[in-house]
């Protein structure tokens, strides 16, 4: 039994002295609640030792450590316990009002029976009249560090007081002075035995800014009050101050009084943060706009060097950066990020800043709350806005301004493909337009050239959010504007030269829908690329193709005419029917009875309100040669990539394929713009007659 008991003991103490504690490197605030006593691993064996004792300082007496004493050298303090063996880690922290030092890890060896450590000797001077206290820190193997209990001990000056004695601060205590609390000037209290008529006497401040205050004379042996300007003690913050004063008689020399060490602190912010964007205490989505969240902050004693941060303390918690502050700006600056801040969407969140002067010591201000609230339509108010706007046949809108400005539903349709939806087609950037349908109870529009897409803002809606775009002209039909370019970004009229190409579309409907409908193969006969590989597993497409030999190369004359038209210089209103005197409905019914392809019609102005609502009106008594289910309206093409900037209210769907799409869009719009959201919304053609637009939250790829 001896033996096993000896054996157990030996792979105990093997155990412990088992290599592999790195020194301890975090911060501690001495108030570490991760020690056991005994410690134990994750398999439950005993391998951590027990609580250390307090470390010792050798030269203090009674937990007194004297100044006069120490003199110059540095104080040493020693770390022992029972259980210490080579290759333990052991720190040392030194805690005090004034700040913490941490003195370097040591590492056992040799068989060493205790670690010494050396506290610098201007720590100590400066914690005269503190009580620092002073613990170890024990790392063993991988276990977690184990915190020694604490010693506390109070440094004192023994020497004895002079004729005379130290000058007392009456608003502040532990020779601290806190320039958070400091209203004013520093109050300084002068009192000694001999204190009579005919004195002088001055009090002196020295430290990084030297003061002398005003000589007084006293009356009588009642106690002088003096004065050290709030400038000059905040102007000290973060370094040790010597106070004391001089007292003359009969202009004889100045005798020097006992001088007491201060530390100037900052351990008191009463300043909270300021949310410039709040409206009483509520911070709107809809008026960040996507943007970050400032909050600036500014404090009493704030001087380059220091350190600050906020706090959001959302769910999750955000805190930001904590650089080292420069001579500028007053007050700092600091943003939250849009996605944090929408996070906290309908709750209060508290904002605290936090602010450090190289003491080792954070300060953390009051707290200021904040509502974040989002005043942006949800997907039910969207799609009640649109419903509203397609019965609203109004025809002009305030100030006699067309009517897209305040009511119908300017909608695009679209596929999911390898791009985002809302960037324009290379054909679109080409042409210098894109194609829109204009849907209004009375516009009459029955279908849509595709089942999913998106909807734009009125144009009244999309200049509040400054994000207007560009109406060009509109068309009562489709105008085929992206098979067949014309002049004027697709508003102008059909020139002669797109005549065979027209016949050709015009002779073969079935291959011009089959087009229309597949940019990709008409970008492929564009650029004279074989459509071989479509010939073969398409048996119909193949012989299409085969009847039209002139296709490619009419497609292609007809790009490069339309690169050449949108570098041309043109008008502000691009409209042609009023050269045709096709502007009003009788004009129009009139000129639209010669035509023989959709792709000739004339463009209404999107200016001039009248015209653009002939433009609805004029679908009523559609030719069958022209007509189409849909409307088509130009709008100025916008840069690709910019889908935060863009007047999009939503995306749409008119069927089960068609809602899959959208959701794509929808996930899409989300992961480009970090965290925006625009609601899929069901647009239902059986309902025309009535309210068409509806929202459900199960359509939502994404919910708000």
């Amino acid at each position: 039994m001896k033996l096993l008991y000896a054996l157990l003991i030996t792979t105990l103490m093997s155990l412990a002295a088992l290599p592999g504690v790195q020194a301890d490197s975090q911060p501690c605030n001495c108030q570490c609640q991760c020690e056991a006593s005994p410690a134990t691993s994750p398999g439950g064996s005993v391998l951590a030792i027990p609580k250390p004792p307090p470390p010792v300082v050798v030269e203090a007496s009674n937990d007194e450590l004297d100044l006069q004493t120490l003199g110059t050298a540095d104080a040493t303090v020693e770390v022992s316990y029972p259980e210490i063996a080579d290759g333990h880690t052991a720190g040392l922290y030194w805690t005090s009002p004034a700040g913490q030092y941490r003195a370097p890890v040591q590492t056992v060896s040799g068989g060493a029976k205790k670690l010494t450590f050396k506290i610098p000797n201007a720590t100590v001077v400066n914690d005269l009249g503190q009580s620092p206290e002073i613990t170890a820190s024990v790392g063993v193997a991988n276990e977690k560090l184990v915190i020694s209990e604490p010693r506390t001990i109070t440094i004192i000056s023994g020497a004895p007081p002079g004729e005379y004695p130290a000058a007392a601060l009456p608003d502040f205590t532990d020779n601290l002075v806190d320039v958070g609390v400091l209203t004013g000037d520093l109050n300084v209290r002068v009192a000694y035995d001999s204190l009579a008529a005919g004195q002088q006497v001055k009090v002196l401040w020295r430290g990084p800014v030297t003061y002398d205050t005003p000589l007084q004379s006293p009356e009588d042996d009642t106690p002088l009050g003096f004065t050290i300007p709030r400038d000059v003690v905040i102007a000290s913050l973060g370094k040790p101050v010597t106070l004391s004063y001089e007292v003359t008689l009969d202009g004889q020399v100045f005798q020097p009084s006992d001088s007491l060490t201060l530390n100037v602190v900052l351990r008191t912010l009463k300043e909270v943060p300021v949310i410039p964007s709040a409206v009483d205490g509520k911070v709107d989505l809809k008026a960040l706009l996507f943007k970050p969240l400032i909050i600036t902050y500014s404090y009493t004693g704030i001087t380059p060097g220091h350190t600050a941060g906020i706090r959001w303390a959302g769910n999750p918690a955000y805190d930001t950066p904590h650089p080292a502050i420069g001579t500028t700006p007053r007050p700092l600056e600091f943003t939250i990020p849009y996605d944090k801040v929408r996070l906290e969407r309908d709750k209060t969140v508290l904002v605290s800043a936090s602010v450090g002067t190289g003491d080792n010591h954070l300060t953390i201000s009051p707290e200021v709350s904040v509502e974040v609230v989002d005043t942006r339509p949800g997907g039910e108010e969207v799609a009640a806005d649109l419903n509203a706007r397609y019965n609203d046949t109004r025809k002009t809108c305030d100030s006699d301004l067309p009517s897209y400005y305040c009511n119908g539903v300017t909608i695009r349709g679209t596929l999911n493909g390898g791009y985002d939806p809302w960037d324009p087609s290379p054909t679109q950037l080409t042409k210098g337009s894109m194609s829109f349908s204009y849907l209004r109870k009375d516009a009459r529009v029955t279908q849509l050239f595709r089942p999913s897409g998106y909807i734009l803002l009125s144009q009244d809606n999309a200049i509040a959010q400054g994000k207007a775009y560009d109406y060009l002209c509109s068309y009562p039909h489709d105008g085929w504007t992206d098979l067949v370019g014309r002049p004027g970004l697709g508003c102008g009229l059909q020139p002669k030269a797109n005549q065979p190409l027209i016949d050709l579309l015009t002779q073969n409907p079935e291959l011009a829908n089959l087009l229309k409908n597949d940019n990709a193969l008409v970008e492929r006969l564009k650029n004279d690329q074989s459509p071989a590989g479509l010939l073969t597993s398409d048996s119909r497409l193949a012989e299409l193709l085969r009847a039209a030999p002139t296709l490619g190369a009419l497609l292609s004359d007809n790009e490069r005419m339309v690169e050449h038209w949108r570098v041309a210089p043109y008008a502000d209103d691009l409209s042609t029917c009023a050269g045709q005197n096709a502007a009003t409905m009788a004009t129009w019914n009139s000129y639209s009875s010669k035509l023989t392809h959709p792709s000739q019609q004339c463009s209404l102005s999107a200016q001039d309100a009248t015209q653009f609502d002939t433009s609805l009106q004029a679908r009523e008594f559609a030719l069958p040669v022209i007509k189409s289910t849909w409307n088509e309206v130009l709008v100025k093409v916008w840069p690709a990539g910019i889908p935060n900037r863009l007047p999009m209210e939503g995306f749409f769907y008119t069927s089960a394929p068609g809602l899959a799409e959208a959701k794509a869009y929808q996930q899409k719009y989300v992961t480009r713009t970090g965290g925006m959201w625009l609601p899929v919304i069901k647009l239902d053609m059986t309902k025309l007659a009535g309210n068409p637009f509806s929202y459900s939250t199960a359509d939502q790829a994404v919910q708000p």
